[in-house]
C-alpha cells in the first residue's frame, strides 16, 4: 500500500475523476447541494537511476508526480431552500376553479362512474 494510505483503485487522472464525480452527483441527484473541487498536489519520490540492489554508492533521481485530491462541500443555503419545498407539489391545472375545488374534482374524466367500476387510467 502506498505511503499516504491511498487505495490504488479507481480513476487516477483529473478528467476521469471529474467525470466520475459528475456521474455520482447526477446519479443521486445532489448536484445542486454538493460541490466538489479537485486539487493537484505534487508528491516527490526518489527512484534509483540504475537497476539492482541499492548500495552506499547508488544514485537516485527525484520524480515529482501530481496526485489529484478530491474535496467535497455541502451548500447549506441550497439545502435550506430545498427543505422549504420538500414534499410540496404545485397544482397545475387549466381550469378556472379555485385550488380548493380543483383538488376535490375527480381527474381523468371518471367523475360519472361508480367507484366499483371506475377503471379509468
Amino acid at each position: 500500500m502506498p505511503a499516504d494510505n491511498r487505495r490504488a483503485r479507481g480513476p487516477k487522472k483529473e478528467p476521469a475523476i471529474r467525470r466520475a464525480a459528475e456521474n455520482l452527483l447526477a446519479k443521486y441527484r445532489v448536484a445542486d447541494w454538493v460541490h466538489y473541487q479537485i486539487e493537484l498536489q505534487p508528491r516527490a519520490q526518489f527512484i534509483q537511476t540504475t537497476r539492482g540492489r541499492p548500495s552506499p554508492w547508488t544514485t537516485y533521481k527525484q520524480v515529482v508526480r501530481t496526485i489529484p485530491v478530491v474535496s467535497a462541500t455541502q451548500d447549506a443555503a441550497a439545502i435550506a431552500r430545498a427543505q422549504t419545498t420538500d414534499g410540496t407539489f404545485p397544482l397545475v391545472t387549466n381550469t378556472d376553479l379555485p385550488p380548493e375545488v380543483a383538488n376535490r374534482t375527480p381527474k381523468n374524466g371518471c367523475e360519472n362512474l361508480q367507484p366499483a367500476t371506475a377503471e379509468c387510467k
